[in-house]
């Protein structure tokens, strides 16, 4: 059986010539990536070459997931991020699993999950918002327009439910403090 893939496995177009686009306002996003067995990743390489805030959340490394908290990052700098840790995975087994996190400072219907998609060509992220719809980001295209390129998709391949009920989401409502910061 083929697995039916959806419009964005192909080089979507631009956001704006997208019929399918999701404009995103990622100011008001809060964003985090949630990654498994990461003893090996090397939080301050990719901080200092891609000029982010990120903040490790120390106290939420429960089962095997550690969680860090991007600050002050585009749409297109996050998304970059969330890839180069996938694919530092690929290539040195640690993490296992990665899976970015955007939560609306104020719509909850809004939250969002992505993660790599490992069945497709290099440059796609798959990933669905709270309410169920499903989308597609080709990365090559993700700094087009400050609003993003999400590209909604009728295809179900990614369960919001399914996704944020692995990961620890406690750790996110956490305090921040100083201490917390790597």
């Amino acid at each position: 059986m083929f697995k039916k893939k959806s419009h964005h496995h192909m080089v979507p177009p631009k956001p704006k010539k997208d019929k399918n686009w999701k404009p995103i306002n990622f100011s008001k996003y809060n964003c985090f990536i949630f990654m498994t067995d990461s003893s090996c990743w090397d939080l301050n390489r990719y901080r200092n070459s891609k000029q982010l805030s990120i903040q490790k959340i120390h106290s939420c490394n429960q089962e095997g997931w550690v969680v860090l908290r991007v600050k002050a990052a585009s749409f297109h700098r996050f998304k970059s991020l969330v890839w180069m840790i996938d694919d530092y995975s690929e290539n040195y087994e640690s993490p296992n699993e990665v899976i970015g996190f955007c939560q609306h400072k104020e719509i909850p219907s809004e939250d969002y999950v992505f993660k790599v998609d490992k069945e497709s060509e290099d440059g796609y992220f798959i990933g669905s918002f709270r309410t169920g719809k499903n989308f597609g980001i080709y990365l090559p295209n993700a700094n087009s327009h400050k609003s993003g390129n999400i590209s909604l998709s009728r295809n179900h391949e990614v369960n919001f439910d399914y996704e944020i009920s692995k990961l620890p989401m406690e750790c996110i409502d956490e305090q921040e403090t100083p201490a917390n910061e790597n």
